[in-house]
């Protein structure tokens, strides 16, 4: 794709805001395009698009006919630091969640034998488990799930606390772009004009 696009004639592309479309914009950046990354929540965008009828085709058509008119919102486009900030968050929240789960299900196991596992913190759960004198059977069915228990050195590099933006800013520079993170499949590629105001 790379190399078609740089034979073309540099123009603007509008790109409708999702998951994927700051790699994408990034990546039409690096080839000299001009791109808008637009809020797919705003309706004269589409004004042209059949609701009957959705196919990538016709989004694109209507991308295209919406960046020659500036039928478009800008969405926002995240800085490198909040976007790493923001997928930090996610890591951490995923990893103390399936922690949780996994107690709560072995200690759910270890109650069924009528024994109990001694109060403490998360980090040392695994511990209080090998502390316990677990009949063979129910070794075996908890076993797996203490191997795949999130390890210590994991969470704690994972629930570190996380510099505010400013100062994470100081190390990487934020980017000149204006607009969103993450656009879809769909772009559309409008004659060369300049930015509407």
């Amino acid at each position: 794709m790379g190399e078609l696009l740089s034979k073309r004639s540099k123009a603007r592309v509008l790109l409708e805001a999702s998951t994927e479309s700051e790699w994408v914009a990034r990546y039409l950046e690096e080839l000299g395009y001009e791109v808008v990354v637009a809020d797919p929540n705003f309706a004269p965008m589409y004004a042209t698009r059949s609701r009957r009828v959705k196919t990538d085709k016709r989004d694109a058509r209507s991308l295209a006919e919406a960046c020659k008119l500036g039928a478009y919102r800008p969405a926002h486009r995240t800085s490198d630091a909040k976007r790493h900030m923001k997928a930090q968050l996610a890591v951490r929240e995923a990893l103390v969640r399936t922690r949780t789960r996994y107690i709560s299900l072995v200690s759910s196991l270890v109650r069924y034998e009528g024994l109990r596992i001694a109060d403490g913190e998360a980090e040392s759960f695994v511990k209080r488990v090998a502390d316990l004198v677990l009949p063979g059977s129910l070794m075996a069915q908890v076993a797996p799930l203490l191997s795949l228990h999130p390890s210590d050195p994991a969470l704690s590099l994972n629930t570190a606390p996380i510099p505010p933006i400013r100062e994470r800013g100081a190390a990487c520079k934020p980017s000149k772009r204006k607009q969103s993170p993450g656009a879809g499949r769909h772009g559309g590629l409008g004659k060369n004009h300049a930015p509407a105001q």
